[in-house]
Parts: structure tokens; sequence; C-alpha cells
């Protein structure tokens, strides 16, 4: 139908990725939209901007994306692309969720090469400890359970937390690691159990937002706390 009205259907799929971007969505139409505008030749600032979209919403807001991407990305790195951290974490996570024995060499040597590249910036997630048998991991990474809370990058965000033998709550301060993900490292060991909550800033004004107990068990490593707000 395009074609019959002299309309390019690449600009077209382009203004309607563009467009719906723009309203912070991510549905159906719009994967079929820019799957289709992709291979008939995407342009490469709109194809990275819905990389950084998706990734967004994968890996910060916790969101299902569009899985294409992720074999874009693969494809660019390849030809030596680079891309931010949210991205990369993204796409490492993404091949933590899906069956490992399934990787194959070039998704082995890239998600190596980004979990190594993380490490190296102390950029720690309870997820890596899934790749156990796949990659080659951080010796020390077994013995922290690393905490995750999300909340904008420019709050404050404070964990309190009190192991069982402590008599009260220390407080210190949540690194953000990428695009509002805040992390806290701990070394438990099993039958550890630890209480925390979490406060933060947001419009001069300190909210209480949740007290856990956090319980370590045989199968500690296979903990994780995510909290969304």
């Amino acid at each position: 139908a395009c074609e019959n009205f002299d309309v390019q259907s690449e600009e077209l799929n382009e203004r309607i990725v563009s467009q719906m971007m723009f309203t912070g969505e991510l549905s159906d139409r719009l994967k079929r939209v820019f799957k289709d505008y992709y291979k008939n030749g995407a342009d490469k600032t709109v194809t990275r901007a819905y990389i950084c979209y998706n990734s967004y919403l994968s890996f910060v807001k916790l969101k299902k994306s569009d899985i294409y991407v992720y074999h874009i990305m693969e494809e660019l790195i390849e030809e030596n692309e680079s891309f931010s951290d949210i991205c990369l974490l993204a796409l490492l996570k993404n091949y933590s969720e899906n069956e490992l024995k399934d990787m194959s060499d070039m998704q082995i040597k890239i998600a190596q090469a980004i979990l190594d590249d993380m490490c190296s910036k102390n950029k720690n997630f309870e997820f890596y400890k899934k790749f156990k048998g796949t990659l080659k991991l951080p010796y020390n990474i077994f013995d922290k359970t690393i905490i995750e809370y999300r909340a904008a990058p420019d709050e404050r965000v404070e964990i309190h937390y009190a192991m069982e033998d402590m008599q009260q709550f220390r407080t210190e301060v949540m690194k953000c690691q990428a695009g509002g993900v805040f992390t806290k490292e701990f070394t438990l060991f099993y039958g550890d159990s630890m209480k925390y909550y979490f406060t933060q800033d947001k419009n001069d004004e300190l909210r209480q937002i949740l007290q856990a107990l956090y319980a370590m068990s045989v199968l500690r490593m296979n903990c994780q706390t995510d909290l969304i707000i």
C-alpha cells in the first residue's frame, strides 16, 4: 500500500519506530515494525536508540523486551561496535535467563568479555553466578550476596542492615551501577541471616521503603533480591 502512494516504507517505519519509542511503550506492533525496518536497511542512529531503549526497559525496569535486539547486538559487537554498560548488562542478563548449554562459541566469547569488563569496574550482580560452569567467574563472587534496589540514578539510596548478632542497624550508601540499579555486596555464610531496609531521598523527603529478613539457606547461591519502585 505504501508503494502505491509513492511512500517509502523504510521512511514510514522509521517514523513509526521513533514515535513509538518516544511514547515509552514496547508493543508487539513496534517489534514487528522495527524488525521489518532493520531488515530493509535501518538507520544506524535509530537502531542504536532502539537497542538502548530495549536494554533500559529490560535491565533497569525489568520489563519484557524485544529479544531481536540481542541478535543485532551480537552482530555489531562482532564488528567491534561498542555499547553502553546498560546495553551490555541487558545482553549478559538475557544470556543468563536462557539455556546456557545452548550458547554458541560466539555468545560465550561475548558474555565472557562483558563479564570481565563489568567485574573490572566492580559492577557485580547476583545473576553472574548463573554462569558457573559456563564462564570464568571471579574467584570471590560466590562469597558475596549482592542486593539490588532500583530508583532514579540521581537519588541517594541507603541500606540499613543488621546481622543476627548486631544490636543496632548500620547504614551505608548504595552505589548506582547502571541507569538507576543500586547494589550493595555482603559476605554471608550458610545459616547467616540479615535484617535490612532501604531509605530513599526523593524530592527532599526521606522515605522508608522496605524492611525484610534475608535468610541464607542451602540454596543461597540461587537467592536474589530485586526491588522495584
